[in-house]
């Protein structure tokens, strides 16, 4: 600091001294010294020059004079330690200082906003750019007190974790007695996995994305169950990321053709005690060679042919084909009797004498 507005007259000669400890003045018998504060001084705050004019012979009392030199520190600031948060989170620093300054300012190196700014407490909300980064610079700068006129910057790196993506695969269809592949899920940014069902069947490895589920009895007889895929995200996120997926298990077709049955020769029969479940579609067959009418229904019109009336029976066949992804079929036969119609003969007329009997060989 050099001291511009001092004054004296009348005197042989100029003395600066300092209260200071160990500062120093340069140019002490001038009117303008030049004096650099020791580090004592400035902790002090404030230092007292004083000026001693020498009087001039024959006058023996010298003149002095005081100033008071108010030291003022710098700024210091401390934008606190690397924080990571997880993605979607805001983030509020809370190790973070100031001593020494006229004003505060957050910055960032990125493309997010602040929230109370010229506070050592804002609030940053990162921007999609930022995430997408993985990183920010946030830096605090404080400016100092006039007449100190230094910009003290410190700056933080605040990093974004990833929040754990799961997705459970699309609904699937399997058949009963098979096991699913969960080979159509996926996951990242996850340290754990975690398979669960809304049923009572069993994971072969329930913490692999990809494993088998075995369908139990219960499960079957539902007809479907809900697999849940879970995920735990890498710390600091803390929430479980869930997706879930829907396993239809078709049953194998079922196929009931009903009882055994007759017809009288010359009839139709019509099937009424034919029953079929889990079935795509249903086809009837004849052993003999007689025709179906609306042979793909449960309740089919038989003609017998020549051959099943001549054979007296014929075997009636119900097919039931099974539901997709399925490839299964299921069959049950009846036997269908046919009754030859009722037919008589007395044979041909004869003659015998009164008193004679008479012996029919002929009818049938």
């Amino acid at each position: 600091y050099t001291i511009t507005t001092a004054s004296a007259s009348g005197y042989q000669s100029l003395l600066w001294v300092s209260s200071g400890s160990s500062g120093t003045l340069l140019n002490a018998r001038t009117i303008t010294p030049t004096y650099t504060p020791s580090a004592a001084d400035v902790a002090a705050g404030s230092v007292v020059l004083t000026l001693t004019a020498t009087a001039n012979a024959p006058c023996a009392i010298d003149a002095t004079d005081q100033v008071i030199i108010t030291i003022r520190p710098i700024a210091v600031v401390n934008a606190g330690p690397d924080e990571i948060i997880c993605e979607g989170n805001t983030y509020t620093p809370a190790g973070t200082s100031a001593t020494n300054y006229a004003s505060l300012l957050w910055s960032t190196s990125g493309t997010g906003s602040f929230t109370n700014a010229n506070t050592l407490t804002p609030t940053y909300t990162a921007s999609p750019a930022d995430i997408a980064l993985g990183w920010v610079n946030l830096s605090l700068t404080a400016t100092s007190i006039a007449p100190c006129t230094q910009v003290v910057v410190d700056n933080m790196r605040l990093t974004f974790r990833e929040q754990a993506i799961v997705d459970a695969g699309p609904n699937s269809t399997i058949c009963a007695g098979n096991t699913f592949s969960t080979a159509g899920a996926s996951a990242v940014n996850q340290i754990s996995l975690l398979w669960t069902s809304n049923g009572t069947g069993t994971f072969a490895n329930s913490s692999l994305l990809t494993t088998t589920y075995n369908p139990s009895a219960a499960d079957i007889a539902n007809g479907t169950v809900i697999l849940t895929l879970s995920a735990t995200s890498q710390a600091p996120c803390s929430v479980p990321v869930t997706d879930f997926m829907v396993l239809t298990i078709q049953q194998a077709p079922v196929a009931d053709a009903g009882p055994n049955a007759a017809i009288c020769e010359g009839q139709q029969f019509t099937v009424a005690g034919a029953t079929a479940s889990n079935y795509n579609a249903l086809l009837w067959s004849t052993s003999g060679n007689g025709s179906f009418v609306n042979g793909n229904t449960l309740t089919p019109i038989y003609t017998p042919g020549p051959a099943d009336i001549a054979a007296s029976t014929v075997i009636l066949t119900l097919t039931a084909t099974s539901m997709m992804p399925c490839a299964l079929t299921a069959s049950d036969s009846f036997i269908l009797t046919i009754n030859h119609s009722a037919s008589a003969d007395a044979g041909a007329d004869d003659m015998v004498c009164e008193g004679e009997g008479l012996t029919i060989l002929d009818a049938s």
